[in-house]
């Protein structure tokens, strides 16, 4: 392998890979304090490896080194342009690492400025978030609400496994929920078959009671009834019982306030899933299941919380593992 000669004096060194003898004579301090990356072999045009020849002298003040570059033939415009590059990498790291401290100070003083606006973020339980301020359904539902009034509510559905809503158990369960229901955080209002008012008239005197008697739903006859006068009365078909009397819902209307609507979404939805608890087990022949604007807020809420549990540490560790990678030079 060719390598450009230089004039022989005291010390000289050959790069490893040269044939030439490496002179023993060099003061091990001065070699340590080379620039090992210097000595890379550069690679000519031709295939051939032609290493930097090293040259150590001292017959003048000081100690001097020179470096003597591959021929000219190897110095193509590409490799010039990727020696600048080099070059300006390796001055900006040694730069870099020169002032550490100060570099690693201004980029915390950098982070904690650009990380000043995380005390602003907060769970929403707002399900409106999710949709654009110009959704015709959005837009359609706040027409509504500035009409009638807003309407927060939790919805049980009471679901009977023979299909049949007006039987005894699911009335009974209907009259259970809906005790329970008036217990409910913020309710102001409750609704279903068990506490609709209906009215009779009897002569001239007009009788205002439930629907629903408790005492009397062991008669068939009286269960009938119940199923004939709902199904045929337009406030309860289609809205507190459904129209094949299949499903019915205790509806419970609520006022959240404006301040802590976190916490209160939580706790009328911690509520509303306890008193569902207790009702399938107290009643086992029917399904419940709720439903309701406050449940889908408090829904919404829950799995951006759980995303957020799991997925931000999976993206920081992948973050981590791709600039090991490319870093691990």
């Amino acid at each position: 392998m060719a390598v450009e000669s230089v004039p022989k004096r005291p010390g000289r060194l050959a790069v490893p890979g040269d044939d030439a003898a490496h002179d023993r004579n060099v003061e091990p301090a001065l070699w340590r304090g080379l620039r090992r990356d210097r000595f890379v072999p550069q690679k000519a045009r031709d295939g051939n490896i032609r290493p930097r020849v090293l040259d150590l002298y001292s017959n003048k003040p000081g100690r001097h080194i020179r470096f003597l570059e591959p021929p000219a033939h190897h110095t193509g415009r590409m490799e010039r342009r990727d020696m600048k590059r080099e070059s300006f990498a390796t001055r900006y790291a040694e730069r870099v690492l020169a002032a550490r401290w100060p570099v690693i100070l201004i980029t915390l003083c950098l982070v904690a400025m650009a990380s000043s606006g995380i005390t602003r973020l907060e769970f929403s339980a707002n399900y409106r978030i999710f949709f654009d301020e110009d959704n015709p359904q959005l837009l359609a539902l706040e027409a509504l609400e500035n009409t009638y009034g807003k309407n927060e509510n939790i919805v049980f559905l009471i679901v009977p496994k023979d299909g049949d809503a007006t039987s005894k158990e699911a009335l009974s369960a209907a009259v259970w929920l809906t005790d329970a229901a008036w217990h409910t955080p913020y309710s102001r209002r409750v609704d279903s078959l068990a506490n609709f008012q209906h009215t009779t008239a009897d002569g001239d005197d007009l009788y205002v009671r439930d629907l629903v008697d408790p005492q009397a739903l062991d008669s068939a006859e009286v269960r009938s009834r119940i199923r004939a006068i709902a199904l045929s009365d337009p406030r309860i078909e289609g809205s507190i019982l459904a129209r094949n009397g299949d499903v019915s819902v205790v509806n419970i209307t609520v006022e959240l306030p404006e301040e802590g609507l976190l916490d209160a979404v939580a706790e009328v939805a911690e509520f509303a899933r306890s008193v569902s608890a207790q009702a399938e087990e107290r009643f086992p022949g029917i399904d419940l299941r709720i439903v309701g604007t406050t449940m889908i807020n408090q829904t919404f809420l829950e799995a951006s919380i759980n995303s957020q549990k799991i997925f931000l540490p999976a993206s920081l560790l992948l973050m981590a593992l791709i600039l090991g990678v490319l870093t691990r030079g």
